[in-house]
């Protein structure tokens, strides 16, 4: 996890992932199969995203620097009567560089990342506690059935997310486990 605390995770952030892996191995009503089962569609793929949308953001906004310094510089190139290559070029790396930020969207891919990650983590915790209205009253073997089903309508709906933003980037994030 060392990835994560560079990028703004940091140490709470891992003893999280590490509290709520004992906890998880600690629910002696499952079988080893069932926690073997969340643990990778729950821990591993929060992780995961969690990772994936630091990393993007960072990308992102590395990105989006370039394109304002860039911005910036071709104005003052060009009052300085700097050789018009080095303004043109300039410019046109800006252009590329715009280009490369609204085909990709990674504003809008960071966003849905991060999106899942919390979706799923706030899932996951009440998983593990037995809270809120859906698990509230089931048994921990129930509550697994539920929680694994909630589990997959929350990669599908991403999934979909993730695909819609290429097709129309005027998408909502909508809480897809509420959905």
């Amino acid at each position: 996890m060392q990835s994560v605390e560079w990028l703004g995770g940091g140490k709470a952030q891992a003893q999280s992932w590490r509290s709520a892996e004992q906890l998880l191995d600690g629910l002696e009503e499952l079988s080893d199969h069932e926690r073997d089962i969340v643990r990778t569609r729950w821990l591993t793929e929060t992780r995961r995203y969690d990772e994936l949308w630091q990393k993007q953001r960072l990308g992102y906004f590395l990105l989006r620097g370039l394109i304002v310094i860039g911005a910036a510089v071709v104005p003052v190139l060009a009052s300085l009567s700097a050789p018009k290559v080095a303004t043109a070029l300039v410019g046109l790396s800006v252009a590329i560089l715009t280009g490369f930020d609204s085909l990709f969207r990674l504003a809008e891919r960071w966003r849905q990342a991060r999106f899942a990650a919390s979706v799923m983590a706030t899932e996951g915790w009440r998983f593990l506690e037995l809270s809120g209205d859906t698990y509230r009253g089931l048994g921990r073997r129930g509550a697994c059935q539920v929680f694994l089903s909630r589990l997959e309508d929350v990669h599908e709906r991403i999934s979909m997310m993730r695909l819609d933003i290429f097709a129309d980037g005027s998408r909502e994030l909508n809480n897809p486990v509420s959905q």
